[in-house]
């Protein structure tokens, strides 16, 4: 996963009131899964196929497979 510090003022959507004293934020992007609905497909070569489909999870968490260790 990436993360970045972003202004509080500029995070739109909150779990409850944002402290008053709070200026930054930490974003986790959480991107392992992007590229699931088939975007990404256009890159794919047979060994990323090979990993997804001897993955637990075939066509799921696609980004995470390309960049995963």
């Amino acid at each position: 996963n990436a993360c970045y510090i972003e202004k509080a003022d500029k995070v739109l959507s909150w779990e409850g009131e944002r402290p008053a004293d709070v200026s930054e934020v930490i974003i986790d992007l959480e991107s392992g899964a992007f590229g699931d609905n088939g975007v990404l497909d256009f890159i794919k070569t047979e060994f990323d196929i090979q990993v997804d489909n001897n993955s637990l999870l075939v066509n799921s968490f696609t980004f995470e497979k390309y960049i995963a260790g």
